[in-house]
C-alpha cells in the first residue's frame, strides 16, 4: 500500500512537471503570436517593407516630392532586443537613425512605435542615438504610438519633442523586472539533484534548483533599482517632470492613451497620420518627401 502511494505521488509529480513544460511551451507560442500581431499592426508602409528589401532600394518613399526637405519615418516594432532574420531589432533601428543623422536633407523624424518593451541595454542604446541626433542636428523628433508602446517602448519615446497615441493605445508600464523561477521542491520529488562547481559564491545566482539567499536578493534588487533610476531620469528629462511626479506614475501599471494624456506622458491623442501631419505643419513644409529607411 505504501509503495503504491509513493508511486502515485511520483506519477503526480511527473504530471505536474509535464504540465509546467506544456505551459512554458504555450507561453512561448503566445509571445511569438503577440510579436507577430504587433508586427502587423503598425502603419501601412510596413507592408511594403519586404518588397523594397528584395529590390535593393535604400529608401521607401511614402509621400511627397520635395527632396530637399524630408521627413524620416523610423519604425520601432516588436520586442526591443529580439532578433529578426538574424539581426537584432535594436541594431536595425540604430543603423536607420545613423543614416538620418548624416542626411542633411532630413528636417524631422517620426518614430512609429509598436512595442511592448524589451531589454534594458537595447532600449538604452536606441534612446542614446535619439539624444545624439537631437544634440547634433537639433531637428524635431515626434513619436506615434501604435497598439502598444510600453516599458522599453515608452523609454525610447520619452525624449521625443511630441508624443502621439490613440486613446486605445496601451503605454506606460514604467519599471524594471527580473523574474526567477525556483523548482527545487519539484526536482526533489522527481529525485533530481544538482551538483554545482563554481568559481565564486554568486556565480549561480538565480539558479532554479535552490532558494535565493537574502544576499543574492539584495544584489539583484540593487541592479533593478539602478536601471529603474535611469528609467525615471529619462522620463523626467524627456517630459520635463520632476522625479517625484515621474515616480507617482512609475508603479509598473499600464495606461490607455487617454490616461497617458491626462498624466502628461503624451502630448496628444491621434494616429500615425495625425502625428505626421502635425510634424509637417510645425516645420511649415509644403510637400516634403516622407520616407522610411530600409
Amino acid at each position: 500500500m505504501q509503495k503504491r502511494l509513493v508511486e502515485n505521488k511520483r506519477s503526480i509529480a511527473i504530471i505536474i512537471a509535464l504540465a509546467i513544460l506544456l505551459i512554458t511551451a504555450l507561453g512561448d507560442i503566445f509571445i511569438h503570436r503577440l510579436q507577430q500581431t504587433l508586427s502587423t499592426n503598425t502603419v501601412e508602409i510596413d507592408r511594403l517593407f519586404d518588397s523594397f528589401l528584395e529590390s535593393g532600394e535604400q529608401e521607401l518613399i511614402v509621400q511627397g516630392s520635395d527632396k530637399e526637405n524630408r521627413i524620416a519615418v523610423v519604425p520601432i516594432t516588436g520586442v526591443i532586443g529580439a532578433k529578426s532574420g538574424g539581426i537584432l531589432q535594436e541594431e536595425s533601428v540604430v543603423n536607420q537613425l545613423e543614416l538620418v543623422l548624416d542626411d542633411q536633407s532630413v528636417r524631422g523624424i517620426l518614430l512609429v512605435i509598436d512595442s511592448p518593451g524589451g531589454t534594458v541595454y537595447e532600449s538604452a542604446r536606441i534612446w542614446q542615438k535619439i539624444k545624439e541626433i537631437q544634440e547634433k542636428r537639433a531637428i524635431p523628433i515626434y513619436s506615434s504610438m501604435g497598439s502598444v508602446a510600453a516599458s522599453g517602448g515608452y523609454y525610447v519615446a520619452a525624449p521625443s519633442d511630441k508624443i502621439f497615441a490613440s486613446e486605445e493605445t496601451i503605454t506606460g508600464s514604467i519599471g524594471v523586472i527580473a523574474d526567477y523561477v525556483n523548482i527545487s521542491e519539484l526536482e526533489e520529488k522527481l529525485g533530481i539533484k544538482h551538483e554545482v562547481i563554481k568559481s565564486g559564491e554568486f556565480k549561480d545566482i538565480g539558479s532554479m534548483s535552490r532558494e535565493m539567499s537574502e544576499e543574492e536578493r539584495q544584489i539583484n534588487q540593487k541592479q533593478v533599482d539602478e536601471f529603474f533610476d535611469k528609467f525615471i531620469q529619462v522620463i523626467a528629462d524627456g517630459r520635463e517632470m520632476t522625479k517625484e511626479e515621474t515616480l507617482d506614475l512609475a508603479d509598473g501599471r499600464v495606461y490607455t492613451g487617454k490616461q497617458a494624456l491626462e498624466n502628461g506622458l503624451i502630448d496628444a491623442t491621434g494616429y500615425y497620420e495625425d502625428a505626421l501631419n502635425q510634424l509637417i505643419n510645425d516645420l511649415s513644409l509644403i510637400d516634403p518627401e516622407v520616407y522610411q529607411t530600409v
